[in-house]
């Protein structure tokens, strides 16, 4: 069989199959939109008071030879946080941070899927000036809290 006989074979073979195996000349149209969003917010106190001293009682984090500073964010839907997330915190950390969170007394200020976020401060015992500080509730900066080693 010549090459050229082989070629026009393959060609024909081609030509022959359905057009579902054939490639798809047009594609369907896809939207997609994009929904900013919320803005975060650090103003944790408005809607959960008392969450520095929820905190500070309930966490029970391991003793540390060296500080940590962790961001930690929530959102907050009727009333209930969830969606709780970390930076910079150990993952031997946020299993205890999550529980202790999930039993915050929130109330929700009227806003729909809220979003907040704090600094929490965990520092060693040679730290231990720095225990029991917190930033003023009402001030512009993350809150800040620090916990006392165990």
């Amino acid at each position: 069989m010549s090459r050229t006989f082989a070629f026009v074979l393959l060609a024909a073979a081609l030509a022959s199959l359905p057009p579902v195996c054939q490639a798809q000349t047009s594609l369907p149209h896809v939207d997609v939109s994009a929904r900013r969003a919320a803005q975060l917010r650090v103003d944790v106190f408005k809607v959960c008071p008392g969450y520095a001293e929820h905190l500070r009682e309930g966490l029970r984090l391991p003793p540390v030879s060296e500080g940590t500073d962790m961001l930690v964010r929530f959102e907050l839907k009727a009333g209930m946080v969830s969606n709780i997330g970390f930076s910079a915190a150990p993952v031997d950390y946020r299993l205890h941070i999550r529980r202790v969170m999930r039993q915050l007394d929130c109330r929700s200020d009227g806003q729909a899927n809220q979003r907040f976020a704090f600094m929490l401060r965990h520092r060693s015992a040679d730290e231990a000036g720095l225990q029991a500080t917190a930033l003023s509730p009402d001030a512009p900066l993350l809150a800040t809290l620090t916990l006392p080693p165990d």
